[in-house]
């Protein structure tokens, strides 16, 4: 049974582009017995960004979160038993581009959206909101992506 099922906050590499969200799964066996067989990938080596744009984030296997909590492989072929939950999270996507560059309003929209979270469109791209979290304060932002460029350099 398919518990959740939805994009992750956060997850994209910042880029110019952001890259896409990772998906997150929670499977809840409901049988008695079954086979899981886990086949994933970039859990070790990120999802690489392009043109300065930032690695999307690792995928993640986990047998019962809510529980006695099992790290899964990337690989593994295992006996499930009734109740158990699996959560898996698929990477997401590196980004492209300097984040800087992305256009203070699209990473708005993408927190309105609830793809990003304020203080990731602070930390990622120098993007600050208003107090309702409904406007970019655009004098605040070019000041901070003048004080991370100048960092960077």
């Amino acid at each position: 049974m398919i518990e959740r099922y939805g994009f992750m906050p956060d997850t994209g590499g910042a880029g110019e582009y952001r890259g896409g969200l990772a998906l997150v799964r929670d499977f809840r066996f409901v049988g008695d017995e079954a086979i899981l067989q886990v086949r994933a990938d970039r859990q070790k080596y990120l999802p690489y960004g392009l043109e300065g744009g930032r690695p999307g984030t690792p995928s993640r296997n986990v047998l019962n979160p809510d529980g006695e909590a099992r790290e899964l492989p990337s690989k593994l072929t295992m006996t499930v038993r009734h109740g158990d939950l699996l959560h898996h999270v698929q990477p997401g996507g590196g980004g492209f581009g300097n984040p800087l560059d992305r256009d203070p309003q699209r990473v708005l929209d993408d927190v309105l959206e609830e793809k990003l979270t304020p203080d990731y469109a602070r930390r990622e791209y120098g993007v600050i909101l208003d107090s309702a979290g409904c406007e970019v304060d655009v004098e605040a932002t070019e000041r901070l992506r003048e004080h991370l460029t100048s960092a960077m350099m």
